[in-house]
């Protein structure tokens, strides 16, 4: 019975891939999506009053969690081909909201980016660049 068991202890091969492989992805992106998430709301939301430093908390963070996202995806992608044919499968749900969470990951830094971005250099019709 131990033998049949769904993943191969002695070899550290499931019929994913490695397991460590998997153990690592999942941890990042655990990481990425639950504990640095609660934190850059946090910094958005409750560290108003020390805003300058909320700002920087705000950004490395947010920077963190995508690159924490792109490499989960790009570790989970690079296992696809030899089971799917393809990268980017949407067969299974797990799958899916990779997927999901990949573009949102990226839309969000993008955009993040791009509202820095103008905040610091752009030219307003006010004259002002104070933040409150």
């Amino acid at each position: 019975m131990a033998k049949e068991a769904s993943c191969a202890t002695n070899t550290n091969m499931c019929p994913r891939g490695n397991r460590k492989l998997w153990a690592v992805h999942n941890f990042m992106m655990w990481l990425a999506w639950v504990v640095f998430m609660c934190l850059i709301v946090s910094s958005a939301r409750y560290f108003r009053h020390y805003w300058k430093r909320a700002v920087q908390i705000h950004v490395f963070v947010g920077i963190t969690i995508f690159v924490f996202t792109t490499c989960g995806v790009l570790m989970a992608w690079s296992r696809n081909p030899a089971r799917y044919g393809t990268y980017m499968h949407w067969t299974k749900w797990s799958s899916f909201f990779e997927n999901i969470a990949t573009f949102i990951a990226w839309g969000l830094c993008i955009s993040g980016m791009t509202a820095w971005f103008w905040r610091r250099y752009g030219t307003y019709e006010w004259n002002t660049t104070r933040v409150l």
